[in-house]
């Protein structure tokens, strides 16, 4: 992030603004070091995608004694146009493809989450590179984090699918399935006779496309044979059901 350096200027001249005695305990003064420890990423970010706008939420992971946060987020300007950012505001944006945040300067309730809000421009969606999150504490100490992963937002499917590629097949084939809500997703493989031989997905799932390889073998690793079996997977949005074929 270009301009952090102006976080703890920020503060000691904001904290000059208040008389308050719990307030002037935690003045960060420009004569005074910040220190500076890495530690690890310290973002938690959650998207949701409605139309042709992404809204992101980002919170921290480790709450304790903080004062003041920020953060920068990269992104390519032609294909995001930033529409809001609620709980913090915006410090810096001399660069067009980088949007650095500050949370609202509250000295005894610090919200811990700030929500930005993007606009797409073109077809598809760009990749947005979050950047060093800081967090100051109380006792005029700055924890850095790592940054983030970078990742491309993707929207989330309106109906259930499920299928399979190739079919018939032989030794593998590729299910692909899709949840529109989050949930317990389970894929089961059945034979013929109904019976239940490998269960390939058992757990809870964000909404969203998967795809799981299936080698042809059971649960405990044996091969089966050829023939006919049927797959079945239950979401809470509904059961589908398709059939495949094994060719030996």
């Amino acid at each position: 992030m270009k301009k952090l350096w102006l976080i703890p200027i920020l503060i000691a001249l904001l904290t000059t603004l208040v008389s308050s005695p719990v307030q002037a305990e935690i003045r960060i003064e420009q004569s005074l070091p910040v220190v500076t420890e890495m530690s690890g990423t310290g973002f938690a970010i959650d998207q949701k995608i409605e139309g042709d706008v992404l809204t992101l939420t980002f919170d921290i992971a480790d709450k304790a004694d903080i004062s003041n946060f920020g953060f920068g987020l990269k992104f390519d300007p032609s294909e995001y146009k930033l529409e809001q950012v609620e709980s913090g505001f915006v410090i810096s944006s001399d660069d067009p493809s980088e949007v650095n945040v500050f949370s609202l300067f509250t000295l005894n309730d610090v919200p811990t989450t700030i929500v930005i809000t993007l606009r797409k421009k073109g077809a598809e969606w760009g990749t947005i590179s979050p950047q060093e999150l800081n967090v100051f504490t109380g006792s005029r100490h700055m924890i850095a984090f790592e940054p983030a992963p970078a990742f491309t937002p993707k929207a989330v499917p309106r109906a259930m699918s499920l299928d399979n590629y190739p079919n018939p097949f032989n030794p593998e084939t590729t299910i692909k399935y899709s949840v529109p809500s989050d949930g317990v997703v389970k894929l089961t493989i059945y034979n013929a006779l109904g019976q239940s031989v490998r269960t390939l997905v058992d757990g809870h799932q964000r909404a969203g496309e998967y795809a799981i390889i299936w080698n042809a073998t059971n649960d405990t690793g044996q091969p089966m044979a050829d023939g006919l079996y049927f797959y079945r997977i239950t979401t809470p949005n509904g059961d589908l059901i398709r059939k495949m074929l094994l060719l030996k």
